[in-house]
């Protein structure tokens, strides 16, 4: 059986489409493995920009084929 909790992070750098301006992006995950093929995640997207910041909160669930 694998861990059952199990957390990560993206960073990164996000492009305006329009503009070409660039912010930060930053997305820690925390995940719940219900079993060895199937996850449950929560996680938190952030992207800041000239002193301003779009974010999310997420759940998803994950799975192995």
């Amino acid at each position: 059986m694998p861990e059952e909790f199990s957390v990560g992070a993206d960073l990164g750098v996000a492009f305006e489409v329009d503009g070409g301006s660039a912010g930060f992006y930053y997305r820690p995950t925390i995940g719940y493995n219900l079993s060895e093929q199937t996850e449950i995640n929560l996680s938190y997207s952030g992207i800041s920009f000239e002193g301003a910041t779009w974010s999310t909160v997420n759940l998803g669930f994950l799975f192995s084929l």
